[in-house]
C-alpha cells in the first residue's frame, strides 16, 4: 500500500478528487440501474418519487404539510443533477402540475441510502433506509419538526399506498462526523456500535441526490490525519472541474475498539429473531475480525480499492457481493461443515428471498452470483429445487431450521465474547449499562422456560399469516396444522403441515398472537375426539390477545431499561376456557402476559382444591396483586370468560373480588420478587 497522503499540492489533490468522484458516480449510476432492474413496480415508483417529494410541498403531493410557514425542502444541487431532466419528462411532474421543482434555498445537504439497495442483496422484500443529511444550524426547532412530519407522511404513503417499507433518518452533519448515532434504531444500535455502522454506511451507501461524502473521493491511502487536512482545505483547491461545495464531510471511518465489537455481538444475536439470515452473516464478519485481532482490512476500504482498480467492464462494484464473498471465504477456512452449510443457506436466502414472488433474471449479475454460490455449497439440482420450494416446506422443518440458526448464532456469540474478554480484559467489562442489559436479554431470550411462549423466527415464516389453521386435540394436547383437513379422507390433516403443539387452548392462542400468525381473516377449524371444543371462544380470545399485545418493533427503541425481564403492561386472565359452557363456578385460570423485553408467557394458575368459590377468587386475587416483579392493579387485568350461562356472573364476581382485595392488600414485598429467568 502507498504511503499516506502528505500535504499534496492543491492541483494534484484536486485532480485526484475529481477522478475518484467520476469513478464513484459511474459506479453509483450503475447501481441505481440494478435497483430499478430488480425492484418491483411499486418499489421503483417509490424509489423514484422520494427525491421529488423532498423538493416540493404541495397539497396534491404525498408528504404535504399544511403550515403558515415554510416547510424545509429541497436537496443541494438538485437543479444540476440528472434527476431534474428525468422529472421534467416524467408523469409524476405532469400529474402534479409542477412548473418549478427547485426551491430558492435547498435545506437538505444529501439524500443517501444504506443497506442492500443497488446490490445483489436487494429482493422484493427489501426496504429503503434513507439518511437525510442536514446542517442543523440552518433549522429552528419548529422547522425541523415540520421536516420530520413531512418525512413521516412520505413513509406512510409508501407503506399504505404501495406496500414499500421506507425509513427516514434525519441526520445532522456534525453528529455523523462525531459518530453520534444513538437515535438510529431500525437496523443498528448507533449507541453501541457507531463506528461499525459508519463503516457499513460507507461500504453500502448509494447516493440518491445532493452532496457527495468526501471520504468516497479521497485517495485510498488517506489516513485520518490526512483526511482531516483535506477536509479543512477544500476551498483552497484551484482546479476548474473541482467544486468544493459538492462534497460533504461526514467524518473518517475509524477502526472500532473491542468494546464496540462486544456490543455488536450482543446486538446481532438479539436481532436474529427478526432476520436470522442477516444476523448470521454479520456475526460471521464480526467473528472473522475478532479472530484476526481486529486488524482485518475493513470492507469499506476493500470496496473502494475494487472500484479504483476495476478494469474496463468491471463495474458495478457490488458491496453486498464482496461482503458475502468474504463471509464464505472465512467460513471455508475456519468453520465446521454444519456451520458452513447454514452460512451458505443464509447467503442464498439473502440473495434469493424464498418469499419473493419475482424470480432471478438469469444471465444477470445476480443470477451469476447465485450460480457461484450453489457451486461453492456443492448443492445438487434437487437440493436447489428443494430450497426454491421453501414456502412448501413442512412448517416443522422451517422451525427446525430456525433452531439451527439460533444455536449457531449463540455459538458465535459465545466465541466472540470469550475471545474479546480474553484478549482485552480491561476494555470489555460488562459493567456498562447498555451491554449489561443486552447480555441479560441474550440469556433470557435463549434460555428455556416452561412458561415462555416459543419464538418463530420472522424471516423463516414469511410475509403473510396462514389463511386457515386446523387445531386437532389428541392425546392430551393440541396439534396445530397449516391448512384444513379433508373430511372425506378420514385424516385430520396432512402431517407435513404440522406446525406446533401445546397442552392448553390458551397457550395455542398466545403462540399464534406472539408470532404474528393471527389476523381477523384467519379461518380456524377445531376438531377433537372425546372433548368438547368451540371455535367461537377461541377466536374471541385471539382477537383480545392481539388487542392487548400489539406487535413490538425489535429495534433499539424497544431496548429494555431494566436488567430483568419483568412483566409489563396489561395481562389477560383466561377463565374456564376448556370447560363446558354450562358449568358454574371457577374451574380453571390461566394468565398471559408480556415482559418489557417482548417475551410472552403463559401460566396455568393453581386454584385451591378445597374451600368456597369466594376462597378461589381471593386466592387468585392474591396471586395477581402480589405478583413477582410488578404488582398488578385491577385495571391492568383483562378478564376473559368464554360465552356461557354463567359467564357474566363469573366475570362480575372476579372483578368485585379483585377490587376488594386491592383495597385491603398488604404492601407488596418487591425485594422478594421472582422473575421469568428463575427456573427453580
Amino acid at each position: 500500500m502507498s504511503s499516506p497522503v502528505r500535504d499534496p499540492s492543491s492541483k494534484t489533490l484536486g485532480r485526484r478528487l475529481v477522478a475518484i468522484k467520476q469513478a464513484f458516480i459511474l459506479n453509483n449510476i450503475m447501481r441505481v440501474r440494478e435497483t430499478l432492474r430488480y425492484g418491483t413496480p411499486a418499489f421503483r415508483l417509490v424509489f423514484q418519487a422520494v427525491p421529488l417529494l423532498l423538493q416540493v410541498n404541495m397539497s396534491r403531493a404525498p408528504g404535504y404539510v399544511k403550515t403558515s410557514g415554510e416547510v424545509p425542502r429541497g436537496i443541494y444541487g438538485f437543479d444540476r443533477s440528472g434527476l431534474t431532466r428525468m422529472y421534467r419528462e416524467s408523469r409524476l411532474v405532469q400529474d402534479l402540475g409542477l412548473k418549478e421543482i427547485t426551491p430558492p434555498r435547498p435545506m437538505i445537504e444529501a439524500v443517501l441510502l444504506i443497506g442492500s439497495v443497488g446490490s445483489v442483496g436487494h429482493t422484493a422484500a427489501s426496504d429503503l433506509d434513507y439518511w437525510i443529511c442536514i446542517e442543523s444550524s440552518k433549522y429552528s426547532g419548529p422547522s425541523r419538526d415540520l421536516l420530520e412530519k413531512k418525512l413521516d407522511r412520505i413513509s406512510s404513503w409508501a407503506e399504505d399506498q404501495h406496500g414499500v417499507e421506507v425509513h427516514f433518518f434525519l441526520m445532522d452533519l456534525q453528529d455523523i462526523r462525531r459518530n453520534r448515532m444513538g437515535h438510529l434504531d431500525e437496523e443498528s444500535s448507533g449507541d453501541l456500535m457507531p463506528l461499525l455502522l459508519k463503516e457499513e454506511f460507507y461500504r453500502t451507501m448509494l447516493q440518491v441526490a445532493g452532496r457527495m461524502p468526501l471520504w468516497w473521493a479521497v485517495p485510498l491511502e488517506t489516513d485520518p490525519d490526512a483526511y482531516a487536512r483535506i477536509a479543512s482545505t477544500l476551498d483552497d483547491i484551484t482546479v476548474t472541474t473541482f467544486h468544493a461545495p459538492d462534497f460533504v464531510d461526514l467524518g473518517y471511518p475509524e477502526r472500532p475498539g473491542p468494546e464496540e465489537y462486544l456490543g455488536a455481538a450482543h446486538w446481532h444475536v438479539n436481532k436474529g429473531r427478526k432476520d436470522p439470515f442477516k444476523a448470521l452473516l454479520k456475526m460471521t464478519l464480526l467473528l472473522e475480525e475478532v479472530d484476526g485481532g481486529l486488524s482485518v482490512q475493513r470492507l469499506c476500504d476493500q470496496v473502494k480499492q475494487a472500484l479504483l482498480t476495476a478494469p474496463p467492464g468491471g463495474l458495478p462494484i457490488d458491496p453486498y457481493l464482496m461482503t458475502i464473498k468474504q463471509v464464505l471465504d472465512f467460513t471455508a477456512d475456519h468453520l465446521g461443515p454444519e456451520a458452513r452449510d447454514l452460512i451458505h443457506l443464509a447467503a442464498y436466502f439473502k440473495i434469493e428471498n424464498p418469499f419473493a414472488l419475482r424470480q432471478i433474471v438469469r444471465g444477470g449479475l445476480k443470477g451469476r452470483v447465485v450460480d457461484e454460490l450453489i457451486r461453492r455449497a456443492g448443492w445438487s439440482e434437487s437440493t436447489v429445487k428443494h430450497l426454491r420450494n421453501y414456502e412448501q416446506w413442512p412448517e416443522r422443518r422451517k422451525l427446525a431450521l430456525g433452531s439451527e440458526f439460533k444455536d449457531l448464532l449463540l455459538d458465535m456469540y459465545s466465541r466472540i465474547t470469550a475471545r474479546l474478554r480474553a484478549d482485552y480484559p480491561d476494555r470489555v467489562p460488562l459493567e456498562r449499562d447498555s451491554l449489561t442489559r443486552l447480555n441479560a436479554l441474550v440469556l433470557s431470550r435463549y434460555s428455556e422456560h416452561e412458561n415462555k411462549i416459543e419464538d418463530l423466527p420472522w424471516a423463516l415464516h414469511g410475509l403473510n399469516p396462514p389463511g386457515t389453521l386446523t387445531l386437532v386435540f389428541d392425546k392430551e394436547q393440541w396439534r396445530v396444522y397449516r391448512g384444513v383437513f379433508d373430511p372425506g379422507s378420514g385424516v385430520w390433516a396432512v402431517e407435513g403441515d404440522y406446525i406446533h403443539a401445546a397442552d392448553r387452548t390458551a397457550r395455542v392462542a398466545a403462540w399464534l398472537v406472539h408470532n404474528h400468525l393471527w389476523d381477523p381473516s384467519l379461518r380456524v377449524v377445531m376438531r377433537s375426539s372425546g372433548r368438547r371444543v368451540r371455535s367461537g371462544p377461541f377466536l374471541d380470545l385471539l382477537a383480545l390477545l392481539a388487542e392487548v399485545f400489539p406487535p413490538l418493533k425489535l429495534d433499539g427503541a424497544s431496548e429494555p431499561a431494566g436488567l430483568l425481564p419483568v412483566r409489563s403492561g396489561r395481562e389477560v386472565l383466561i377463565v374456564n376456557l376448556d370447560s363446558a359452557p354450562d358449568r358454574e363456578g371457577l374451574e380453571s385460570a390461566e394468565l398471559v402476559y408480556r415482559t418489557a423485553w417482548g417475551e410472552m408467557f403463559h401460566e396455568l394458575l393453581v386454584l385451591p382444591e378445597q374451600g368456597t368459590q369466594a376462597d378461589k377468587y381471593m386466592a387468585l386475587a392474591s396471586f395477581l396483586f402480589e405478583s413477582p416483579g410488578r404488582p398488578a392493579e385491577p385495571e391492568d387485568v383483562v378478564v376473559f370468560v368464554p360465552e356461557g350461562v354463567w359467564a357474566d356472573e363469573l366475570a362480575g364476581n372476579l372483578r368485585a373480588a379483585f377490587k376488594s382485595y386491592a383495597r385491603q392488600r398488604p404492601t407488596p414485598r418487591t425485594n422478594q420478587a421472582r422473575f421469568a429467568l428463575d427456573t427453580d
